[in-house]
């Protein structure tokens, strides 16, 4: 007899097989995650080699330097949202919601789009925040 799938196992038990669609699901959750912790990494690392190798001078051109990956990062944060939303992903979507508008507003409103603000340390300071570790649920 086949196994009976029941919706709340993803193949645990000796023998069982996940829908194809929920293997689709889980496997595009896994590169999403991957894409993102490859762009983070990436970031980090640079903020780190850039800081030992011009000392201070890494403050002041990290948006320069770092502001495309960090906005591809932050934009497609944005898909975590509708992983929330259409169930794809089980997490609390209010929290996720504030954290995501609010650094797309902090990256794109504020810091993309006031030269001033982009030469300043604190945006490194904030890169380096942002990409030391993430908040997940």
């Amino acid at each position: 007899a086949l196994p009976i799938y029941t919706g709340s196992d993803l193949g645990s038990a000796a023998g069982t097989k996940a829908p194809p669609h929920r293997l689709k699901m889980k496997t595009y959750l896994f590169m999403y995650y991957l894409l993102q912790f490859c762009g983070h990494s990436w970031i980090f690392t640079n903020m780190i080699a850039r800081c030992f190798s011009f000392g201070k001078d890494a403050l002041s051109d990290a948006f320069y330097a770092l502001g495309l990956v960090m906005r591809a990062c932050q934009l497609l944060s944005a898909l975590e949202l509708i992983h929330i939303a259409t169930g794809i992903e089980h997490s609390r979507f209010t929290p996720r919601l504030l954290q995501v508008t609010e650094r797309l507003f902090i990256l794109f409103v504020v810091i993309s789009s006031q030269e001033e603000v982009q030469g300043k340390p604190v945006v490194c300071v904030l890169f380096f925040l942002w990409n030391s570790g993430r908040s997940e649920e």
